[in-house]
């Protein structure tokens, strides 16, 4: 049966503007969060000199390794997803919190894990010209085991096309960084610059993540729910690894140190997930599963 409809070109006022408005303030939060994240850099190369700066940015760099490693790739893939269920905010919340578990399952043990091995990891990677870095290193690991965590409250704002909020919550979040910055920055260290910076970036991330859960009705203690399993699972590995590197002698190099640490830690991971079997653990599982079986059925 023919159909008398044609396509044809439209132009809607309304679009256009919901556009505008959503482009524009995602615009403002990001140049808002570049200050925000450079400001440090600012302030250290004007008043400590280069070097000292050369030591802060490339613990930094490591940390922000971390965090966009995981939480910036798996939120390319996120966004369409829940934008395209933004209509049932129930839907929303369900596949936010499996996603943030997933997440934790990922980043915090590498967070954790390269806290613990810091020394013999800068040392080996490094080198020895960067051993001052390894205090600054390992508060930016928490850091990024927070932040690969509460950044993702982003996903809610923009997936919901609440841009709106998005811009004024990090006008509000910026100033408590700033000043924290700041303070660091006089105290006079690297490590009391990472230090007043954590405590100001941890301390936002709970407030952060209330506020975009009000969108989905979502509580904090959900979010805490979910990636309690990781934290616990992460913290006693991290524990046993140390407890194993504290114990081998101090002739031997650090690359075997970090060598028998890493090793260590992967295998009682890998031995927990497998033994306590966490939802998104099978989830994981089964899709390699489902996928190894597609792989086989197309070569037989």
């Amino acid at each position: 049966m023919e159909s008398d409809w044609r396509p044809r070109a439209t132009f809607s006022r309304r679009s256009l503007g919901h556009a505008r408005r959503f482009g524009l303030n995602l615009l403002g939060f990001n140049l808002a969060n570049y200050a925000a994240r450079n400001l440090d850099d600012i302030l250290i190369g004007r008043v400590m000199g280069a070097a000292t700066l050369g030591l802060y940015s490339r613990a930094y760099g490591l940390m922000m390794l971390l965090v966009g490693a995981v939480s910036a790739h798996v939120g390319q893939v996120m966004f369409p997803g829940l934008s395209s269920i933004q209509t049932d905010p129930q839907r929303v919340k369900g596949a936010y919190l499996r996603c943030l578990s997933a997440i934790a399952y990922l980043t915090f043990p590498m967070a954790l894990g390269l806290a613990t091995v810091a020394d013999p990891f800068v040392r080996v990677v490094l080198g020895e010209q960067w051993a001052p870095i390894v205090t600054t290193l390992q508060i930016f690991c928490i850091v990024g085991l927070v932040q690969s965590i509460g950044t993702t409250a982003g996903w809610i704002y923009t997936s919901q096309g609440r841009t709106d909020l998005f811009l004024r919550w990090g006008l509000v979040w910026i100033v408590p960084l700033l000043v924290g910055i700041a303070i660091g920055v006089a105290l006079g260290s690297i490590e009391s610059v990472a230090g007043c910076y954590a405590v100001a970036a941890i301390a936002v991330e709970i407030p952060s993540l209330h506020m975009a859960g009000k969108i989905i009705g979502m509580k904090v203690s959900e979010v805490l729910r979910a990636v309690g399993g990781a934290f616990a699972l992460s913290a006693a590995m991290a524990l046993l690894v140390w407890a194993v590197a504290s114990g081998v002698p101090d002739t031997w190099p650090p690359w075997l140190t970090l060598a028998l640490a890493v090793v260590f830690g992967i295998a009682v991971y890998a031995v927990a997930l497998d033994r306590l079997a966490p939802a998104p653990y099978r989830d994981v599982r089964r899709l390699l599963t489902e996928r190894l079986a597609q792989l086989g059925d197309r070569t037989a």
